[in-house]
């Protein structure tokens, strides 16, 4: 029985290589912190949001923003128009905070998406989702982190 509960926790991200996860669920139109590291540094190494209630056609751009609880926040992604993604879309970011921020990845309808190429260290603080038009657009995302502590006491909660 031992094997089946270390496959089952591979397969929930308990065990390497992506990490220990978190899950969130958020309704658009806010701005909001999502998650919330404490304790120390950890290592994002996957962030995958599933569209759960179809986002409306109007116009407007999210990315998601690393702010430390010391120190400047920074912009995990670039933004991208998440107008009309529908139930079961997945979004996610690709990576590459040294040089700029990779994208915020487009939504796949039932596909598959690209991964985070470049695990992010990220410090205590909070992780926020940055909507650029609040109030324009309505739907809900449940986001996904996978992270493995870099500091003994660090942790990732919902916000």
């Amino acid at each position: 029985m031992l094997h089946i509960t270390w496959i089952k926790e591979l397969w929930e991200g308990k065990r390497l290589p992506l990490g220990e996860t978190v899950e969130r669920g958020t309704a658009l139109p806010a701005s909001e912190s999502l998650f919330t590291v404490s304790g120390g540094k950890i290592l994002l190494t996957e962030l995958i949001g599933t569209i759960t209630a179809g986002l409306d056609a109007n116009a407007t751009s999210a990315k998601i923003v690393a702010t430390p609880t010391v120190g400047t926040a920074r912009d995990l992604c670039t933004a991208v128009n998440i107008a009309s993604y529908a139930i079961g879309d997945l979004v996610g970011i690709s990576g590459g905070v040294i040089g700029g921020p990779g994208a915020l990845q487009p939504a796949a309808t039932g596909g598959a998406i690209s991964g985070l190429t470049t695990p992010m260290i990220i410090q205590a603080g909070t992780i926020d989702l940055n909507v650029a038009a609040p109030g324009q657009v309505t739907g809900r995302i449940r986001w996904t982190p996978k992270y493995l502590r870099l500091d003994s006491g660090a942790s990732v909660a919902a916000a």
